[in-house]
C-alpha cells in the first residue's frame, strides 16, 4: 500500500470519529476562544480541531471516547435473569 493511500484512509477514519464526536457534542469551543453552538464535521475539521482522533481512537480515558457503556447483550440478559430470579424468589416465598 502507498503512501497516498494510508494518508486517504487516515483521513477517512479521522472523518468518521469527528462525525462521532459531533453527534454527541452542543457545544465547541473553537482555537480562538469563541463557543459555537451544535458545531458541524466540516467546521471542526477547518478548525483543526480534535486531531488526537486522527493518530489515535481513544483520545482520552472518559466514558464517552472509551467506549465503557456500550450495550453488551450477554450481560444485559445476566442482569434480567436475576432481576427475573429475585422477583419470582419475593412472590413465592413472601
Amino acid at each position: 500500500m502507498n503512501k497516498k493511500v494510508r494518508q486517504e484512509r487516515k483521513q477517512l477514519k479521522y472523518e468518521k470519529r469527528i462525525r462521532r464526536f459531533v453527534a454527541s457534542v452542543t457545544l465547541y469551543v473553537n482555537r480562538e476562544g469563541e463557543y459555537i453552538y451544535y458545531p458541524t464535521t466540516q467546521y471542526i475539521m477547518r478548525d483543526n480541531g480534535q486531531l488526537a482522533y486522527k493518530t489515535c481512537s481513544t483520545p482520552c480515558s472518559c466514558w464517552g471516547c472509551s467506549g465503557e457503556y456500550k450495550y453488551k447483550r450477554h450481560e444485559q440478559k445476566k442482569i434480567e435473569m436475576r432481576l427475573i430470579q429475585e422477583g419470582l424468589d419475593e412472590f413465592l416465598n413472601p
